[in-house]
């Protein structure tokens, strides 16, 4: 029996399939009954509400569902890197090896 997850994903779209027309138009093509989308950071809002009203409007027979990805694949700025650093906190979940090394050779000056 497949899992929920694997069945989610079985359509899933990479991304440029469909750049030569909208969304909507590919989304009718192919007989998607849904349209799943996810959100990395705040800013990512904006765009996939106007995204969502404009594609609500073309077909409202495709509901448009979003989701927050996981913790792991969220955008940080380096900013909250340098701050979580300064209290002490670990980074090596956010950045990469070399900048969690340049980030301790700074720490011992």
């Amino acid at each position: 029996m497949a899992k929920a997850g694997d069945l989610l994903f079985e359509g899933a779209l990479e991304v440029g399939e469909y750049t030569d027309q909208s969304l909507i138009a590919y989304a009718r093509k192919i007989g998607a009954t849904h349209i799943v989308r996810s959100l990395r950071e705040a800013s990512d809002f904006n765009e996939e509400f106007k995204l969502h009203g404009v594609a609500g409007r073309m077909d409202p027979s495709i509901p448009m569902v979003h989701f927050i990805c996981e913790a792991q694949f969220l955008h940080v700025s380096s900013s909250t890197a340098k701050e979580l650093d300064a209290m002490g906190e670990s980074i090596g979940w956010l950045v990469m090896p070399s900048v969690e090394a340049a980030f301790a050779v700074r720490r011992r000056r």
